[in-house]
């Protein structure tokens, strides 16, 4: 005799998919609301912001130093593909993680970017609602003609929390390599800037 369970995921397929997170729960475009940007801009005008990010810029610093990743920053670094990762910790408090999101993504776009997409998603996974929240920038044109200015290449800014707690906050950054393109920029430089 088959379950419930099994009449229902025969059913209904993608119940079964949802269940196991390979569905989203939603995902969607990545709106802010009123609040969350009133919020924000208090936070930017604060002296907590620039404590903030002086501790992340401590943290980038001691990892360059000892070639290490510290308690709360990472680097990573490979053939086309640079990133950097802050993994929750007490010294940010939680509400924080998509302020800085935020604030690397403004500080990209003034950096020669076009915003590309943003979108946040909701899955269940072992029974824990495992959320994201991404921007993805891409160098604006300025020549149709090779080798192309890929900047520092395209970037990725993703933050992932579980069951609404932060887990991380990733920056990823993607480059090509060959004729057609210019080298990328220094990704150190970058780290910089989205961290200025």
């Amino acid at each position: 005799m088959k379950s419930i369970n099994d009449i229902l995921n025969r059913v209904f397929p993608n119940r079964k998919l949802r269940k196991e997170g390979i569905i989203p729960l939603y995902s969607g475009t990545l709106v802010r609301s009123n609040e969350f940007k009133k919020n924000y801009h208090h936070w930017k005008l604060s002296n907590r912001m620039e404590t903030l990010l002086d501790f992340l810029r401590g943290h980038y610093q001691q990892c360059r130093r000892h070639g290490e990743d510290t308690f709360c920053f990472g680097i990573h670094s490979q053939q086309g593909f640079n990133g950097f990762y802050i993994q929750h910790n007490n010294q940010i408090e939680d509400y924080e993680y998509s302020y800085l999101l935020d604030y690397f993504f403004e500080n990209a776009k003034n950096l020669n970017y076009r915003h590309y997409h943003s979108f946040e998603e909701h899955k269940e996974h072992n029974d824990r609602v495992i959320s994201k929240e991404i921007h993805y920038l891409k160098p604006l044109i300025s020549s149709f003609e090779p080798p192309f200015n890929q900047e520092y290449g395209n970037i990725l800014l993703e933050l992932e929390s579980r069951d609404q707690v932060p887990k991380y906050i990733k920056v990823k950054v993607t480059s090509y390599a060959g004729f057609n393109y210019q080298p990328p920029g220094e990704f150190d430089e970058l780290i910089q800037q989205l961290v200025a």
